[in-house]
């Protein structure tokens, strides 16, 4: 019997990875295109849908071991760089004279970029997530397009990472998305 044959028709191990809820919206928008080919190529389902800070790609009919191994590299791979060039810029409303439809037009925004928008802990500020480009674009059509007044409250907004520091800190010592390795035991579904 041959080994080779027998372990790369094997089922797949189901693999469980970190994800960072705030900026996954944006990956999966900044990313389409190279998660259907993953997808595709390795017949694997990337769930869009997202509920906690848990991601398994799930093996499709035919899926090998091998198959689903290479697409959950593929996926590490494509997280971990988006990771590092995600930013975040906080911002608030000028004036609250048009509540209403600048919240409809912040929520145009989310639609029309792919960007993360969504209201910080203390719901004084937005918090818009995303590549720094991305995030330029969806601010300037906020402030000319839609005629949003936003204030933007992040200093040094589109370099520093002072924001993933407080993002990512854990009291359980948890490794953040950034630091993903899909061979650590902790990554792993039982």
């Amino acid at each position: 019997m041959d080994t080779d044959a027998t372990a790369s028709s094997a089922s797949p191990e189901i693999q469980s990875f970190e994800i960072e809820p705030k900026i996954v919206k944006a990956f999966f928008k900044t990313h389409e295109k190279d998660l259907n080919d993953i997808e595709a190529r390795y017949r694997v389902e990337i769930p869009r849908m997202v509920e906690g800070s848990k991601l398994s790609l799930k093996p499709k009919n035919k899926c090998s071991a091998e198959e689903y191994d290479k697409a959950c590299n593929c996926f590490v791979a494509l997280y971990q760089k988006m990771y590092q060039l995600i930013k975040m810029e906080r911002f608030s409303l000028k004036s609250e004279r048009f509540i209403v439809a600048s919240r409809m037009a912040i929520s145009r925004a989310s639609k029309t970029f792919p960007v993360s928008i969504e209201r910080s802990k203390d719901r004084k500020f937005w918090e818009l997530y995303g590549m720094a480009n991305h995030i330029e674009e969806a601010l300037k059509y906020l402030e000319q397009e839609e005629g949003v007044e936003i204030k933007r409250e992040t200093e040094n907004a589109i370099g520093g990472r002072e924001w993933k520091k407080d993002l990512f800190s854990s009291s359980k010592g948890e490794k953040h998305p950034g630091e993903l390795n899909k061979n650590r035991p902790e990554n792993y579904l039982g």
